[in-house]
């Protein structure tokens, strides 16, 4: 029987996020540091067949996942080395501008339309330079490390569902701005202590099958 999607994802990150040196060159082809797109590459191939009826999730039902004002969490994949995630945003739902401590973010659009933008951290704090924004669509991903768009904000223009792959799955969260001033691309902020938004999540335990 061939393996679902979803399986050969989480297959190809932990062989990424469990070596090293690859788990540096992912961060490197990211950055833009090098030529070579080979790790990238493979992770698109993957995730353009991953989809929600690939995770069972089947359209009839979809609505039972979208609550008003909710983003709703569901844990796919839970390990030290790696996590995979899916948030149904209902429409007009959003995640204020935060950070991630992992190594590299993957973020796929699975469903809907959402607006993001993605701001690079500087040596000051507390200043923050866009890097992009823009919409997203079904089959449109995005790349985040440590030093490379790692404070983004998305918002879901309609009911939406995207999936987010974790390298390393960081057991410390990350943090929350708030944005003081605006000049240009450069983003005054300072962290938010105060964030409040809606969320529910459902965990779910990793089957057998996806060890292997």
């Amino acid at each position: 029987m061939q393996d679902s999607s979803l399986v050969k994802l989480i297959r190809l990150c932990n062989s990424i996020s469990s070596d090293p040196n690859i788990l540096k060159e992912f961060q490197e082809e990211i950055e833009g540091r090098t030529k070579d797109k080979i790790l990238t590459s493979m992770i698109r191939n993957v995730l353009k067949n991953t989809n929600l009826d690939g995770l069972g999730v089947v359209h009839g039902i979809l609505p039972l996942f979208f609550q008003e004002r909710t983003i709703t969490e569901i844990d796919l994949y839970n390990s030290s080395g790696l996590g995979i995630k899916c948030f149904f945003m209902s429409k007009e739902t959003y995640f204020p501008l935060h950070d991630h401590p992992n190594q590299a973010v993957i973020t796929s659009v699975l469903y809907g339309n959402v607006r993001h933008m993605s701001l690079n951290k500087t040596q000051d704090p507390n200043t923050l330079i866009v890097n992009s924004k823009g919409s997203g669509i079904v089959g449109d991903i995005m790349f985040n490390t440590l030093n490379h768009k790692n404070v983004h904000t998305i918002l879901a223009l309609t009911n939406s569902v995207i999936l987010d792959v974790f390298m390393h799955n960081a057991n410390e969260a990350g943090s929350f701005y708030k944005v003081l001033k605006k000049k240009g691309k450069n983003f005054t902020v300072c962290k938010d202590e105060h964030v409040h938004f809606l969320t529910r999540s459902w965990k779910v335990s990793n089957c057998d099958c996806l060890e292997s």
